[in-house]
């Protein structure tokens, strides 16, 4: 038997030989498979970021993308087709040699990780633990370490402030746990995913880069962080999604664009989109017409093999 709790609440108990994947996962979030990808369309609005003819070495060339308010991007292709590096670049993380960013229209002539956060650009990295959270630190100061300037402008920090500001967001993101004291190691990866978009939130951010935003967590955990990031394009923000989950960005992307060996190689507005086009995109072929075999004649051949005093014997068609 497999027994649900879902918000500290008993759910329901199930036989396991009578019970499909379907059922378990809408126990657990309130909502069927074919729901976990729930999306509000609305309208676009102004654009919230355009990066053009943007080069860096042999890692990107040429990459001309544009984010809109109210709207979700997607980002796919393969591992090391240049995603995380684009998302890097455009943070100010990894200087590129050419191109030009905008964000709200406004040219970004120098940028730097600083830079973007001062123009409400968050980035959620695709590693939280090395980049995205200070793990030895606890979770109020994980979600205040972005905007110290602007919550304690004269750089006396009130720990009742501190208290309130994170409280809000622990409530806001239901972050699950014991005490904003708790250290961030000690915390379930979607927690400690949550607390990385505290941070931002934090910042006032308006522009999200979320880079493998639901890699290892829990189901539950991706229900609720693909809850927030509608919510966000809801109240005005723009989210460039990078994504290896196809059902992912086909479910949650307004747009998709699609990298290879550091190039965008095209644009797929949602309605066209399917799991085979993208993939076609980003091998630069079609899956099928790659690994073409004929069939043989169906002639038999056998095989003994004698080692260690087995007698093994092979049958091939």
């Amino acid at each position: 038997r497999v027994t649900v709790l879902r918000d500290g609440k008993y759910v329901g108990t199930r036989d396991i030989h009578a019970v499909d994947l379907d059922e378990l996962v809408g126990m657990m979030v309130g909502r069927t498979i074919t729901q976990m990808f729930h999306r509000d369309y609305q309208p676009s609005g102004s654009e919230a970021l355009r990066v053009k003819a943007l080069s860096r070495g042999k890692k990107l060339h040429d990459i001309n993308l544009n984010l809109h308010c109210g709207e979700i991007v997607g980002l796919a292709g393969l591992v090391g087709a240049g995603r995380t590096e684009l998302a890097r670049a455009i943070f100010g993380v990894d200087a590129y040699d050419q191109g030009e960013l905008f964000v709200f229209g406004n040219s970004v002539k120098s940028n730097s990780p600083a830079k973007m956060v001062e123009l409400g650009v968050g980035l959620l990295p695709e590693d939280r633990k090395a980049h995205g959270l200070a793990l030895v630190l606890p979770l109020a100061e994980n979600v205040v370490m972005a905007s110290l300037n602007r919550l304690f402008p004269r750089r006396f920090v009130s720990n009742n402030k501190e208290r309130q500001v994170v409280a809000k967001y622990v409530q806001e993101l239901r972050i699950a746990t014991p005490s904003i004291s708790r250290l961030a190691q000690y915390l379930s990866g979607g927690t400690q995913q949550k607390v990385v978009l505290a941070k931002w939130l934090c910042t006032q951010s308006k522009v999200f880069i979320f880079d493998e935003p639901t890699r290892g967590i829990d189901v539950g955990a991706k229900a609720e962080i693909h809850n927030f990031m509608n919510e966000l394009v809801k109240q005005g923000a723009a989210v460039l999604m990078i994504s290896s989950d196809l059902p992912e960005i086909l479910g949650m992307s307004d747009r998709i664009y699609v990298m290879r060996e550091g190039r965008i190689v095209a644009e797929v507005p949602r309605q066209d989109a399917t799991q085979e086009s993208i993939v076609a995109y980003a091998m630069g072929h079609q899956v099928d017409s790659k690994f073409q075999r004929k069939n043989g004649n169906g002639t038999t051949g056998e095989d003994n093999i004698t080692t260690a005093g087995m007698d093994i014997s092979v049958t091939v068609k």
